[in-house]
């Protein structure tokens, strides 16, 4: 796709109780692996969008490869000269770059509602109501909400057929707009579509993670929660879309580089790596606040209690080495609560960041590189 040119863009503590069950994601074994069954995910069923999205991954390689081959064949039969058509860097390998574009909104949708789910599971508060707005994001009502977010782009690369520009792109440019050069615009356009598909589910997820974060608590002690936890389905969302966004990445250049692209084909991918991290930066933020401050308002009750325990005496019949292991054990709980409240969210900070670091590298030095070497 030129005017885009392409587009897509972010292990739990076990329990016996089913809301601590290891996630079955990104964080199962492998850091790349995405989602592997949807019969495992309970509430699919649920949500419209489901029901339309192969269940495993191999299923929905298989389906969205099937989709792009079914594409070039029509584009095929589409084009006049059949050796010219055969020889286009641009006709081999759309297949893979439409499937590409499929795979990374499968890839964001069903482990972000699996991951979204997991947190609501260990939390308390209205979670019916946000669950209402869940069904909305994932609902039919996406897709007009999509294709509401995708005119602006539709709109410009029509135009931009329309006049011309992108004739050195046209199958047989000698002979002008051919049908096979319209098929090429309706498939940029459906990726421009899956762009903006991508996009709304990031804001629509995003809503529902400061809603959630801000209206509900979670449920246990502070040293449960941060002993099992329960409030990293939140922090994987964000590492599950930055996931999506490299693999989209590797896809996109591979795309640029064999078809002879341009900057113009990172953009979609740019927006949605803006809009993952600076969207998702506030309910991280306020995830942060709202645990740390539990974490201190249980420090001062330890600190409290250790006070009052340094400054009586000793009760009639009770050892002093008894009343040291009291302070011992609350001065333990302390520390042990300043290391977990330090490292909160860490590990999955350097995640994101390592997977981000390629695509926005990539993006600065496509950028500058007119200015530095003047290419």
């Amino acid at each position: 796709m030129r005017l885009s040119g392409a587009s897509a863009m972010v292990n739990h503590g076990a329990k016996a109780d089913k809301s601590s069950e290891p996630l079955s994601g990104i964080f199962s074994g492998s850091s790349f692996l995405i989602f592997t069954n949807k019969n495992s995910f309970v509430h699919a069923d649920n949500y419209w969008i489901h029901s339309w999205l192969p269940g495993s991954t191999p299923w929905a390689v298989l389906t969205f490869m099937a989709i792009g081959m079914l594409a070039w064949l029509v584009a095929l039969v589409l084009s006049n000269d059949k050796l010219v058509f055969l020889h286009s860097r641009e006709w081999q390998v759309q297949p893979l770059y439409l499937a590409g574009h499929l795979f990374t909104a499968w890839m964001f949708v069903l482990p972000f509602t699996k991951l979204f789910h997991r947190a609501l599971e260990s939390m308390e508060g209205p979670k019916e109501v946000i669950l209402s707005y869940t069904k909305v994001v994932l609902g039919p009502q996406s897709l007009i909400g999509a294709t509401v977010l995708a005119i602006p782009f539709l709109v410009a690369l029509v135009r931009s057929f329309l006049l011309g520009q992108y004739e050195e792109y046209y199958l047989v440019v000698d002979s002008g707009l051919a049908l096979v050069d319209i098929w090429m615009m309706i498939i940029w356009a459906a990726e421009w579509w899956i762009n903006s598909y991508i996009w709304f589910i990031l804001i629509g997820f995003i809503g529902l993670t400061l809603s959630a974060i801000k209206y509900c608590t979670f449920k246990g002690e502070i040293e449960e929660i941060l002993i099992h936890e329960k409030y990293k389905p939140f922090l994987l969302l964000i590492v599950q879309g930055s996931t999506s966004c490299l693999f989209f990445f590797m896809i996109s250049s591979g795309y640029v580089w064999y078809a002879e692209g341009e900057l113009d084909d990172y953009i979609g991918l740019g927006l949605t790596l803006a809009l993952l991290v600076f969207g998702f930066t506030p309910p991280w933020v306020l995830l942060r606040h709202n645990l740390e401050r539990q974490i201190n308002l249980r420090t001062i009750m330890l600190g409290d209690r250790l006070a009052a325990i340094d400054s009586g005496n000793v009760p009639p019949g009770q050892v002093a080495e008894s009343i040291a292991i009291r302070e011992f054990s609350l001065i333990s709980r302390i520390q042990y609560l300043d290391r977990l409240k330090a490292e909160l969210g860490q590990k999955e900070g350097r995640s994101v960041i390592l997977r981000l670091l390629i695509p926005a590298l990539t993006f600065g030095w496509e950028f500058l590189r007119p200015f530095l070497i003047g290419v």
